[in-house]
């Protein structure tokens, strides 16, 4: 959240009338947040509490979440992805993980759609600077979303799919299986 925060800061430099809004889940995390912009000059936020409401309304958004990322490119926003760990956890995503992209979006059209900043390139200079470049560029992202909706399939595709998940389980009769014990 620091450097989000001085992201915005940097943000708000080059545009002021910015207006941001910060996503808190629940009360735990709306109170948390709150704690935070305490400890700020007065640096205006907003707390929403409906991720796709906030995404859907913003210009641009700084995802550090995995799914929201998904989210924000299925709303049609603008999104940088950022991704920080403790030190011991990306030691160790490092040395597992040896894909180029790490959001879905890029995963899924093997393409950096979205700017991904991690770990130590997550710095609030160039968190804004990439949402201020997006800010400015939207068209060449939103292309991207485009392909990746076509990608997932037709618009109705997740509702179908939950549809033959549903039908599967209530078609399906239990069956019990005993295997004797080896002897």
């Amino acid at each position: 959240m620091p450097r989000l925060l001085d992201a915005l800061a940097r943000i708000r430099e080059v545009r002021p009338d910015v207006r941001a809004v910060v996503v808190a889940v629940d009360d735990d995390a709306q109170r948390h947040v709150e704690h935070l912009l305490s400890f700020r000059s007065p640096l205006p936020v907003e707390i929403g509490r409906e991720t796709r409401g906030v995404l859907r309304d913003a210009d641009v958004a700084l995802v550090a979440s995995g799914t929201a990322v998904l989210e924000a490119a299925l709303v049609q926003t603008p999104a940088v992805a950022l991704y920080v760990l403790s030190e011991a956890q990306m030691k160790l995503a490092r040395r597992i993980y040896k894909r180029p992209y790490i959001t879905l979006p890029n995963l899924v059209l093997d393409e950096p759609v979205v700017p991904e900043l991690v770990q130590e390139a997550a710095t609030p200079a160039a968190l804004a600077a990439a949402a201020l470049a997006l800010l400015d560029e939207l068209a060449a992202q939103r292309d991207g979303y485009q392909r990746l909706r076509a990608a997932l399939g037709p618009p109705d595709a997740l509702q179908r799919n939950a549809d033959w998940v549903l039908r599967t389980v209530a078609e399906s009769r239990p069956v019990a299986a005993v295997q004797p014990a080896a002897g």
